[in-house]
């Protein structure tokens, strides 16, 4: 993910944050997030998913915010599931997560205090994204299902079945009128979603 001219890396050894121009490391520290985000007023914050105590039988994950600078921990939030997806709004004030527990919980990146919590899914929520331009947010499903909710108070706008299984990941275009799906079957799709 970038934030300007610097980019974010994460992958299960650690985690690091490059100025582009010179290829500058401007910080790193070795904590395994499964996926991570500039988040805040001009990304100042980073948020991430920790995977943590992980049993055959139980996951239980945490949400990191992070100083974007220094990539100490600012705050914490842990779930008792498995986190699978998660998105930045645009503006960078909030974080969604879901996962195994087919809930989509939507975060202030300033608190981390939940603002939001609703079940999404029928099974578990696999992909999240953000319109670009509106407070329209897009979660994928196990069984390939696409649900539109929107942002503030998790009304369901619009639903469509996407591909025939696991969705991996979802884009708007920049305009927010086309979203392209991904499925586990190495599927790709492309929507027109300007009626949203």
């Amino acid at each position: 993910m970038s934030k300007g001219r610097r980019v974010l890396l994460c992958d299960q050894t650690g985690i690091q944050i490059v100025e582009t121009r010179e290829g500058r490391k401007e910080a790193a520290a070795a904590m395994p997030l499964r996926e991570a985000a500039f988040a805040g007023e001009n990304g100042k914050s980073v948020v991430g998913i920790l995977p943590n105590n992980r049993t055959a039988n139980q996951a239980e994950d945490v949400l990191l915010k992070l100083d974007a600078a220094s990539l100490m921990i600012t705050g914490a939030v842990t779930n008792r599931f498995l986190l699978s997806a998660m998105v930045v709004s645009p503006d960078g004030s909030t974080v969604v997560t879901g996962g195994r527990e087919q809930m989509l919980e939507i975060f202030d990146v300033s608190t981390l205090e939940r603002r939001l919590k609703f079940r999404a899914h029928d099974q578990e929520v696999s992909a999240l994204t953000h319109h670009p331009g509106r407070p329209i947010l897009v979660s994928g499903g196990e069984n390939g299902r696409v649900k539109f909710w929107d942002a503030h108070d998790g009304v369901l706008l619009k639903e469509l079945w996407a591909i025939g299984g696991r969705i991996l990941s979802m884009a708007f275009s920049p305009s927010g009128n086309l979203l392209v799906v991904t499925g586990a079957d190495k599927s790709m799709r492309l929507f027109d979603v300007s009626d949203l």
